[in-house]
Protein backbone atom coordinates (compact mmCIF):
# COMPACT_ATOMS: atom_id res chain seq x y z
CA UNK A 1 0.00 0.00 0.00
CA UNK A 2 2.27 2.55 1.07
CA UNK A 3 4.74 1.45 -2.32
CA UNK A 4 1.89 2.01 -4.27
CA UNK A 5 1.04 5.43 -2.80
CA UNK A 6 4.72 6.38 -2.94
CA UNK A 7 4.62 5.74 -6.34
CA UNK A 8 1.14 7.71 -7.40
CA UNK A 9 2.85 10.35 -5.83
CA UNK A 10 6.05 10.39 -7.74
CA UNK A 11 4.15 10.16 -11.05
CA UNK A 12 2.48 12.81 -9.60
CA UNK A 13 5.34 15.30 -8.97
CA UNK A 14 6.92 14.20 -12.07
CA UNK A 15 3.83 15.47 -14.45
CA UNK A 16 3.89 19.16 -12.63
CA UNK A 17 5.89 21.53 -15.41
CA UNK A 18 8.76 22.52 -14.28
CA UNK A 19 8.50 25.88 -16.19
CA UNK A 20 5.59 28.05 -16.48
CA UNK A 21 3.28 27.93 -20.04
CA UNK A 22 4.58 30.65 -22.17
CA UNK A 23 1.69 33.24 -22.73
CA UNK A 24 0.47 34.18 -25.84
CA UNK A 25 1.62 37.23 -27.09
CA UNK A 26 -0.24 40.46 -27.07
CA UNK A 27 -1.15 41.91 -30.40
CA UNK A 28 -2.46 44.74 -31.54
CA UNK A 29 -5.54 44.89 -33.63
CA UNK A 30 -4.64 47.96 -36.20
CA UNK A 31 -7.95 48.44 -37.16
CA UNK A 32 -10.15 47.98 -33.99
CA UNK A 33 -7.97 49.55 -31.35
CA UNK A 34 -6.97 52.68 -32.17
CA UNK A 35 -9.55 55.43 -33.18
CA UNK A 36 -6.57 57.70 -34.35
CA UNK A 37 -4.77 54.97 -36.97
CA UNK A 38 -5.61 56.63 -40.14
CA UNK A 39 -3.40 59.61 -39.28
CA UNK A 40 -0.12 59.88 -37.83
CA UNK A 41 -0.07 63.45 -35.98
CA UNK A 42 -1.06 65.94 -38.57
CA UNK A 43 -0.77 63.88 -41.78
CA UNK A 44 -2.56 60.92 -42.79
CA UNK A 45 -1.43 57.40 -43.02
CA UNK A 46 -2.45 54.72 -45.24
CA UNK A 47 -4.33 52.96 -42.93
CA UNK A 48 -8.82 53.92 -42.93
CA UNK A 49 -11.23 53.44 -39.95
CA UNK A 50 -13.44 49.91 -39.94
CA UNK A 51 -16.52 49.69 -41.94
CA UNK A 52 -19.32 51.10 -40.59
CA UNK A 53 -17.59 53.19 -37.99
CA UNK A 54 -17.93 57.52 -37.45
CA UNK A 55 -15.51 58.85 -35.83
CA UNK A 56 -15.54 62.33 -34.15
CA UNK A 57 -12.24 64.49 -33.76
CA UNK A 58 -11.50 67.71 -32.03
CA UNK A 59 -8.06 69.57 -32.83
CA UNK A 60 -7.50 71.92 -29.84
CA UNK A 61 -11.04 72.59 -28.97
CA UNK A 62 -11.21 74.63 -32.09
CA UNK A 63 -11.28 72.37 -35.12
CA UNK A 64 -13.89 69.46 -35.36
CA UNK A 65 -14.10 66.41 -37.96
CA UNK A 66 -16.51 63.56 -38.91
CA UNK A 67 -15.10 60.61 -40.63
CA UNK A 68 -17.33 58.23 -41.96
CA UNK A 69 -16.20 54.76 -43.29
CA UNK A 70 -19.00 52.80 -45.57
CA UNK A 71 -16.25 49.82 -46.18
CA UNK A 72 -12.79 48.53 -44.75
CA UNK A 73 -11.14 50.22 -47.84
CA UNK A 74 -12.90 53.48 -48.05
CA UNK A 75 -13.51 56.56 -45.65
CA UNK A 76 -15.63 59.95 -46.08
CA UNK A 77 -13.88 63.03 -44.04
CA UNK A 78 -15.64 66.79 -43.35
CA UNK A 79 -13.37 69.31 -40.92
CA UNK A 80 -14.47 72.50 -40.44
CA UNK A 81 -12.48 75.20 -38.77
CA UNK A 82 -14.98 78.16 -37.11
CA UNK A 83 -14.37 81.67 -37.81
CA UNK A 84 -11.14 83.33 -36.27
CA UNK A 85 -9.47 86.52 -36.35
CA UNK A 86 -8.08 86.51 -39.77
CA UNK A 87 -9.52 83.00 -41.14
CA UNK A 88 -13.30 83.67 -41.21
CA UNK A 89 -14.21 79.79 -42.28
CA UNK A 90 -12.02 76.35 -43.49
CA UNK A 91 -13.89 73.45 -45.03
CA UNK A 92 -12.14 70.36 -45.71
CA UNK A 93 -13.93 67.27 -47.40
CA UNK A 94 -11.78 64.29 -48.38
CA UNK A 95 -12.16 60.99 -49.15
CA UNK A 96 -9.75 58.51 -49.02
CA UNK A 97 -9.29 54.65 -50.59
CA UNK A 98 -6.76 52.05 -49.78
CA UNK A 99 -5.79 50.31 -52.71
CA UNK A 100 -3.42 47.70 -50.74
CA UNK A 101 -4.13 46.43 -46.87
CA UNK A 102 -2.43 43.22 -46.77
CA UNK A 103 0.84 42.29 -46.01
CA UNK A 104 3.62 44.70 -44.43
CA UNK A 105 2.88 47.79 -47.03
CA UNK A 106 -0.44 49.61 -47.36
CA UNK A 107 -0.91 51.83 -50.35
CA UNK A 108 -3.93 54.44 -50.23
CA UNK A 109 -4.96 57.27 -52.56
CA UNK A 110 -6.41 60.52 -51.33
CA UNK A 111 -8.75 63.56 -52.84
CA UNK A 112 -10.66 66.64 -51.84
CA UNK A 113 -11.81 69.97 -51.96
CA UNK A 114 -10.79 72.51 -49.00
CA UNK A 115 -12.99 75.82 -49.12
CA UNK A 116 -10.66 78.72 -46.76
CA UNK A 117 -12.33 82.12 -46.62
CA UNK A 118 -9.86 85.11 -45.32
CA UNK A 119 -11.73 88.28 -44.37
CA UNK A 120 -7.76 89.81 -44.20
CA UNK A 121 -7.72 90.55 -48.46
CA UNK A 122 -4.51 92.32 -48.02
CA UNK A 123 -2.97 89.16 -46.34
CA UNK A 124 -2.57 86.49 -48.39
CA UNK A 125 0.58 84.96 -46.78
CA UNK A 126 2.98 81.91 -48.36
CA UNK A 127 0.32 80.51 -49.87
CA UNK A 128 -1.09 83.57 -52.17
CA UNK A 129 -4.80 82.75 -51.43
CA UNK A 130 -6.78 85.68 -50.21
CA UNK A 131 -10.56 86.39 -49.63
CA UNK A 132 -12.04 83.28 -50.42
CA UNK A 133 -10.35 80.30 -52.26
CA UNK A 134 -11.85 76.39 -53.67
CA UNK A 135 -8.69 74.38 -53.34
CA UNK A 136 -8.63 70.86 -55.38
CA UNK A 137 -6.27 68.20 -53.56
CA UNK A 138 -5.14 64.79 -54.34
CA UNK A 139 -2.10 63.07 -53.45
CA UNK A 140 -0.84 59.11 -52.13
CA UNK A 141 -0.26 57.18 -48.85
CA UNK A 142 1.86 54.84 -47.97
CA UNK A 143 2.29 52.44 -44.82
CA UNK A 144 5.15 50.15 -43.81
CA UNK A 145 4.18 47.85 -40.89
CA UNK A 146 7.98 47.47 -39.23
CA UNK A 147 6.71 44.29 -37.15
CA UNK A 148 4.33 41.43 -37.62
CA UNK A 149 1.17 43.16 -35.70
CA UNK A 150 1.82 46.28 -37.09
CA UNK A 151 2.42 48.18 -34.20
CA UNK A 152 5.19 49.88 -35.70
CA UNK A 153 4.57 51.44 -38.32
CA UNK A 154 6.47 53.87 -40.79
CA UNK A 155 4.25 56.20 -43.16
CA UNK A 156 4.95 59.21 -45.90
CA UNK A 157 2.51 61.00 -47.81
CA UNK A 158 2.59 63.64 -50.47
CA UNK A 159 -0.30 65.82 -51.17
CA UNK A 160 -0.75 68.28 -54.12
CA UNK A 161 -3.14 71.08 -53.98
CA UNK A 162 -4.27 73.73 -56.25
CA UNK A 163 -6.56 76.82 -56.20
CA UNK A 164 -9.48 75.86 -58.91
CA UNK A 165 -11.75 78.61 -58.54
CA UNK A 166 -12.27 82.33 -56.14
CA UNK A 167 -9.85 85.05 -55.76
CA UNK A 168 -6.39 84.37 -54.90
CA UNK A 169 -4.33 87.25 -55.19
CA UNK A 170 -3.99 87.23 -59.04
CA UNK A 171 -1.20 84.22 -58.62
CA UNK A 172 -2.16 80.50 -58.92
CA UNK A 173 -0.23 78.41 -56.87
CA UNK A 174 0.53 74.70 -56.45
CA UNK A 175 0.94 73.53 -53.31
CA UNK A 176 2.76 70.22 -52.31
CA UNK A 177 1.79 68.96 -48.51
CA UNK A 178 4.48 66.41 -48.07
CA UNK A 179 6.05 64.53 -44.99
CA UNK A 180 6.48 61.19 -43.06
CA UNK A 181 6.52 59.93 -39.60
CA UNK A 182 6.64 56.64 -36.91
CA UNK A 183 4.42 55.15 -34.20
CA UNK A 184 5.08 52.54 -32.28
CA UNK A 185 3.47 50.65 -29.69
CA UNK A 186 4.97 50.93 -25.90
CA UNK A 187 2.19 49.79 -24.31
CA UNK A 188 -1.36 48.19 -24.65
CA UNK A 189 -2.79 51.36 -24.74
CA UNK A 190 -0.03 53.81 -25.60
CA UNK A 191 2.06 55.20 -28.84
CA UNK A 192 5.19 56.59 -29.42
CA UNK A 193 4.37 59.46 -32.29
CA UNK A 194 7.24 61.37 -34.71
CA UNK A 195 6.59 63.37 -37.82
CA UNK A 196 8.41 65.71 -40.01
CA UNK A 197 6.12 67.57 -42.33
CA UNK A 198 6.51 70.52 -44.82
CA UNK A 199 5.42 72.35 -47.62
CA UNK A 200 6.24 73.74 -50.99
CA UNK A 201 4.67 76.33 -53.28
CA UNK A 202 4.92 76.81 -56.84
CA UNK A 203 3.60 80.06 -58.96
CA UNK A 204 1.68 77.97 -61.85
CA UNK A 205 2.79 80.57 -64.33
CA UNK A 206 5.94 82.25 -63.47
CA UNK A 207 7.62 79.42 -61.06
CA UNK A 208 7.78 77.09 -63.60
CA UNK A 209 10.02 79.32 -66.13
CA UNK A 210 12.19 80.05 -63.03
CA UNK A 211 12.04 76.40 -62.21
CA UNK A 212 12.71 77.32 -58.23
CA UNK A 213 9.73 76.43 -55.83
CA UNK A 214 8.97 78.55 -52.69
CA UNK A 215 9.49 77.35 -49.12
CA UNK A 216 6.17 77.72 -47.20
CA UNK A 217 6.56 76.03 -43.59
CA UNK A 218 6.97 72.72 -41.98
CA UNK A 219 6.89 71.00 -38.59
CA UNK A 220 8.35 68.62 -36.32
CA UNK A 221 6.15 66.77 -34.13
CA UNK A 222 6.61 64.38 -31.30
CA UNK A 223 4.47 62.91 -28.58
CA UNK A 224 2.34 60.33 -27.38
CA UNK A 225 -0.91 58.66 -27.94
CA UNK A 226 -3.16 56.96 -24.98
CA UNK A 227 -6.13 54.96 -26.77
CA UNK A 228 -8.70 51.97 -26.53
CA UNK A 229 -11.19 50.80 -29.16
CA UNK A 230 -13.58 54.33 -28.55
CA UNK A 231 -11.44 57.23 -27.32
CA UNK A 232 -7.89 58.46 -28.47
CA UNK A 233 -6.13 61.39 -27.43
CA UNK A 234 -2.81 62.65 -29.08
CA UNK A 235 -0.58 64.64 -26.76
CA UNK A 236 1.85 66.14 -28.76
CA UNK A 237 4.56 69.51 -29.20
CA UNK A 238 5.42 71.26 -32.34
CA UNK A 239 8.02 72.64 -33.48
CA UNK A 240 7.36 74.82 -36.37
CA UNK A 241 10.61 75.77 -38.63
CA UNK A 242 9.81 78.89 -38.45
CA UNK A 243 10.34 79.61 -34.76
CA UNK A 244 13.71 80.14 -33.49
CA UNK A 245 15.09 78.92 -30.67
CA UNK A 246 13.97 76.03 -28.09
CA UNK A 247 10.14 76.66 -28.79
CA UNK A 248 7.56 74.04 -29.15
CA UNK A 249 3.88 74.62 -29.34
CA UNK A 250 1.06 71.81 -27.56
CA UNK A 251 -1.23 70.10 -29.55
CA UNK A 252 -4.11 68.12 -28.19
CA UNK A 253 -6.03 65.84 -30.23
CA UNK A 254 -9.47 63.65 -29.49
CA UNK A 255 -11.45 60.94 -31.19
CA UNK A 256 -14.65 59.57 -30.57
CA UNK A 257 -15.79 56.34 -32.49
CA UNK A 258 -18.85 54.65 -32.61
Amino acid sequence: MRASLFVAVALLVAAIPTTAPAQEPVTLDLRADDPNVDRVVLLPSAETQPAGTIAINDYELLMVGLTFAPTDNLQVSATVLPPLKNVSLFANLTAKYRLVGSGRLHLALQTGLAYLYDDDVGDGGDTGLTSDSLVLQGGVLASLCLDGACGWQASASAIAMVPVAGNYNGSTRLGVVYGGGITGLIAAHAKLLFEVDSIVTEDLYQGYQSGVGELGSGAVSGGIRLFGRRVAVDLVAVRPFKLRGPIALPFVELSFRF
